[in-house]
């Protein structure tokens, strides 16, 4: 009898309060290598102190969240990109050293890029397609290139996990659909598992393998397709998903499976 392959993401009985407001309860999941999992809700349901957990930003909580990396320094194999890049005005850096840094802080300790480094940013910036704006200043670009090149910095430290929080929040349909090439391409091409949190999943609906319904605990845990049988399409709530997951309750969404 072999053993399983141990999970990229392991949550086990997570709880976190802001003071006396309990925000997550009793969370538990798993999340298999070389996968893309989603995670959905209604506004407020703990989606981005789950994120925080994940990537230790946030401390004091009970349970275990754990992102099981092969490197000894975690940090050093999550990507994470957060909800909003805020740019000033006239940043004086371009795009690719703003994405080199994410090369440099992920497998580095000193800031002298080789050519494997340089080819390592170069393709990463490319596959977000951004490759045109690569010597343009990041003040110069619009919100849903800054969104590609935040997630173009985290692929160039070459990280097993990836961890994105809303990143097409507001951007363009072009914008979206270089996402799901993006995320298609990061998962079969570099082995990468895909933890994402979004409002809007249609442009990846296809490629998704499991999705996670938190509403302060874990409502549903499954498959897409299962999740249909319940009401709840990827395609068809495109802009009304968590206004559509607060009409249920864990009773409706329990046993899909």
């Amino acid at each position: 009898m072999t053993n399983s392959p141990k999970p990229a993401i392991e949550v086990s009985d997570l709880s976190f309060a802001y003071g006396e407001e309990e925000v997550l309860s009793s969370v538990t999941f798993d999340v298999a290598k070389n996968t893309l999992c989603a995670l959905v809700g209604p506004n407020g349901s703990g989606k981005s102190t789950l994120v925080k957990c994940l990537t230790g930003l946030l401390k004091g909580f009970s349970g275990t969240a754990k992102v099981n990396c092969s490197h000894e320094h975690k940090s050093h194999s999550i990507g994470y990109v957060p909800q909003r890049l805020f740019i000033s005005e006239r940043v004086p850096v371009s795009v690719f050293e703003a994405v080199s840094t994410g090369r440099i802080l992920g497998s580095r300790k000193w800031f002298r890029l080789n050519r494997d480094d340089k080819n390592i940013i170069e393709h990463s910036i490319d596959s977000v397609g951004l490759s045109s704006h690569i010597n343009c200043r990041i003040d110069e670009l619009s919100g849903g290139q800054q969104q590609r090149l935040l997630i173009a910095k985290a692929l160039a430290s070459e990280p097993e996990v990836l961890i994105l929080d809303e990143p097409t929040a507001g951007v363009d349909s072009q914008s979206q659909e270089l996402f799901r090439s993006v995320i298609s391409h990061t998962i079969e091409e570099h082995d990468t598992t895909v933890f994402l949190v979004s409002h809007e999943l249609s442009a990846v609906a296809d490629v998704v393998d499991q999705i996670l319904v938190l509403k302060k605990s874990i409502l549903f845990d499954g498959t897409p397709k299962e999740l249909s049988k319940h009401g709840v399409s990827l395609g068809l709530h495109e802009h009304d998903l968590p206004f559509w997951l607060e009409r249920f309750q864990t009773e409706d969404l329990e046993g899909a499976k």
